[in-house]
This record gives structure tokens, C-alpha cells and sequence, in this order.
């Protein structure tokens, strides 16, 4: 099976924009009461007094209800237009004061500081070169309060091994039709996620995704670089080490005081 490319006799679109209206019912697996559970036992024990909160690459908002709902104040970001329309009127729905801002996590200003900022379901791993990885990081290092502290994951080349070297699956979702190809490429270590997306009217789009496949020593030298420190490496949702097996990693880093 070739690898998927860019289909030029298709309508392009960019990441997340055609799938933002049927995002939230294709993540409809992923269980944000776990992964919200699982930040607030890091945060109990990396930053037991942490209350103020930027979840980062935000989406549609649903972390941040989850997080909202324990009692943190929250704050999204993303940089994807289309997402945040969701997010925002999703926070409208729910009555809920949580502000959704626009911003590209390699280039973004906040008004405020933040004593934790996160970034999870592996956003990070769409920052697809190490300039793009330290120049994040210290976006990041920017937005936190002294003694703030970053949570994130990435996804790991035995996922993409595993689980996405070559996987196919389709469904309608309210009318909206889409199909999802993945292909990892190994030599370069990205992930390739095409999916062709058929709206309502008939109209059919392209999204082609890609992400990169971080070694740990890539990560932790760019954190250092942006001014942190590492405190801690886990595998999948647990505070134990990682091993070959790992599919996803967390990872803690702290800004100095």
C-alpha cells in the first residue's frame, strides 16, 4: 500500500478545519474524565496549589470542561479557527467562564501568566521540527508563572508501529461523510493521517495531517534549551518510567523560579 500524499484533484483543506464539526463524535472513544483525572494526580503532586490553567491546543474545549468542572480556572487555546468556533459555543451552551483564545503554540502571547499550562492528546507531536518544538517550549516558558509547571505527551514510534503503519476506517457522522488513512514513514519518523472528508452538499475535501515522532532525549534537550527543567517522564496515564512498550509518554517540566 503506498504511503498517503496530497491529492490535488481534491479540495484542501487545513488540519482540523473540515473535521472541526464532527470532531468531537470521531473522539467519541477517548475518555477526557481519565485524562482530566490523570492531570489533577500530577498536579497534586508536582503543583498541589496550581487553580490557574491554559490548556494550550484546546480543540473543541472538552478537557478544559472537564478540568473547569474540578474546580481549576481555565483558559483554552488553539490554532485551529474552525475548532474554537465549536469550543466557544460550547462554553456558551454550558454556561461555562472559560476563555477560548487563538493562538499558534509556536508563536503566542498571553495577558496573563499561568501556573500550569498543558498540552495534551499528543498536539505536541504536530510541531514537525525541532525549531518549531524549542520555539513552542518557550512560548511556554513565557506564558508561566515562576515555579509553573508544563504537562504534555507525545506519541511514541511504537504507536505509529502498532497501532497507524497503515490502517484504514470510514464513517457518516450527521450527514458527514469521512475516511481516515494513516501511513507511518520511518526513515523520518512522521505520521500520516489523510483524511478525505465528504460534506452535506457533496463537496469533498482533503486534510492531509502530519506529525513527528520524538525520541525522549529530543524532547527533554528542548525543554532545557527553552530555560526548563524535567521533572518527570511517564508512561501512559501511570508515574512509571517508560518502556519500549509505551505508547504514549507524559511529561512534567518546570519553570524556574
Amino acid at each position: 500500500m503506498p504511503e498517503p500524499r496530497i491529492d490535488r484533484k481534491i479540495r484542501q483543506a487545513k488540519p482540523y478545519s473540515r473535521l472541526a464539526p464532527v470532531y468531537d463524535d470521531l473522539m467519541e472513544h477517548v475518555d477526557y474524565r481519565q485524562w482530566a483525572e490523570y492531570i489533577e494526580r500530577l498536579l497534586h503532586r508536582f503543583h498541589k496549589r496550581a487553580e490557574v490553567v491554559l490548556d494550550a491546543s484546546c480543540g473543541t474545549g472538552t478537557l478544559a470542561v472537564h478540568m473547569c468542572r474540578r474546580g481549576y480556572h481555565m483558559t483554552g487555546m488553539d490554532g485551529a479557527p474552525e475548532m474554537l468556533t465549536i469550543a466557544r459555543k460550547k462554553m456558551k451552551r454550558m454556561a461555562l467562564n472559560i476563555p477560548i483564545l487563538d493562538g499558534d503554540m509556536r508563536d503566542f502571547k498571553t495577558t496573563e501568566t499561568f501556573e500550569v499550562v498543558l498540552s495534551m492528546y499528543d498536539s505536541i507531536n504536530y510541531l514537525l521540527n525541532p525549531d518549531d518544538l524549542k520555539r513552542a517550549f518557550t512560548c511556554v516558558h513565557k506564558a508561566l508563572q515562576p515555579g509553573g509547571i508544563f504537562i504534555f505527551d507525545i506519541c511514541t514510534e511504537y504507536n505509529s508501529l502498532i497501532h497507524f503503519s497503515d490502517d484504514y476506517s470510514e464513517d457518516t457522522i450527521n450527514g458527514i461523510w469521512f475516511s481516515r488513512h494513516t501511513f507511518y514513514r520511518k526513515r523520518d519518523r512522521i505520521q500520516f493521517n489523510d483524511f478525505r472528508i465528504r460534506e452535506k452538499n457533496g463537496d469533498l475535501y482533503q486534510e492531509f495531517h502530519r506529525q513527528r515522532v520524538y525520541k525522549q532525549a529530543e524532547i527533554r534537550d528542548a525543554l532545557l534549551q527553552a530555560g526548563f527543567s524535567l521533572d518527570g517522564m511517564f508512561a501512559g496515564y501511570t508515574v512509571q518510567k517508560p518502556r519500549s512498550s509505551t505508547d504514549r509518554i507524559h511529561f512534567v517540566a518546570r519553570r524556574g523560579k
